[in-house]
């Protein structure tokens, strides 16, 4: 019974000592692969940043550059000779135009001829976008002051329109017209107005504030009347990073915004 007892002993602490064996391998595999990923995570982190800078250098170029429309991203700075990509400068004619995100109670000039001289005059109806909320007509619903300038001197004429499904405003013609699921230049919106002309003398532009909420506005040509006036230049830098990390950015570069306090009413 005495020798049994011992060979079933032995048995236990061998496998006692296999089992903590195979414990400590496990963490110690388990430490080994934590460092071998933060470490991965760290260079990845090193190239997004440095791919990063290099596509931010891209955008400076072009924003101080007065002529040429594109820039090579190895060519602004030796540090760069191993980067990849450009940055180009366009601009945003066309039919569909989407302004940055408006505050509550702020504004954008929207140019409706050729800046600075207002040449070619935009000639035909524009249908404005705005809001993502669900509803359109509650009482915390989105709403539009629409101001259209125009004449050939001082003073100037002014025709207002508001866009409220809400029907909170009684200043102007309101010119809300459906809600639904509408994507313009990229952006979606739930909000629509009526085609709004603007066959007018000599228009000059169009200010749009969001009165209530912040929102975006997105204006589309109508009526077969062609592209929109450009409103700017958006510049877009891509750079890569030898290891093959890719960062992209924009950058909108509007036209001078007017200030609005002589054309908008308060509410």
């Amino acid at each position: 019974m005495t020798k049994f007892t011992k060979i079933r002993n032995s048995g236990q602490a061998l496998l006692i000592t296999i089992m903590l064996l195979a414990v400590a391998l496990t963490v110690i595999l388990a430490l080994s692969y934590t460092s071998k990923t933060d470490v991965q995570l760290s260079k990845l982190e090193e190239e997004n940043q440095r791919a990063l800078a290099a596509a931010e250098a891209g955008i400076d170029a072009l924003v101080n550059q007065t002529t040429g429309q594109s820039v090579v991203i190895s060519d602004l700075d030796s540090s760069l000779v191993q980067f990849s990509g450009s940055a180009e400068k366009a601009s945003t004619q066309g039919p569909e135009f989407s302004t940055p995100l408006l505050q509550p109670n702020g504004h954008f000039t929207f140019y409706l001829g050729g800046y600075p001289a207002f040449d070619n005059p935009y000639s035909g109806s524009i249908v404005l976008y705005y809001s993502s909320k669900a509803s359109c007509t509650d009482s915390s619903a989105d709403a539009l002051e629409i101001s259209i300038i125009y004449g050939s001197s001082y003073p100037y004429t002014i025709k207002r329109f508001v866009a409220d499904g809400g029907n909170r405003l009684v200043v102007g013609t309101d010119e809300y017209q459906s809600q639904g699921n509408y994507t313009i230049d990229g952006v979606p919106y739930t909000c629509k107005t009526g085609a709004i002309s603007i066959s007018l003398a000599n228009p000059k532009m169009v200010i749009v504030r969001s009165i209530f909420n912040a929102s975006r506005v997105g204006f589309e040509s109508s009526g077969g009347a062609g592209s929109l006036p450009s409103q700017g230049t958006v510049i877009t830098s891509e750079a890569k990073t030898p290891s093959g990390v890719a960062k992209k950015i924009q950058l909108f570069q509007s036209y001078p915004q007017i200030p609005a306090d002589f054309f908008i009413t308060s509410f």
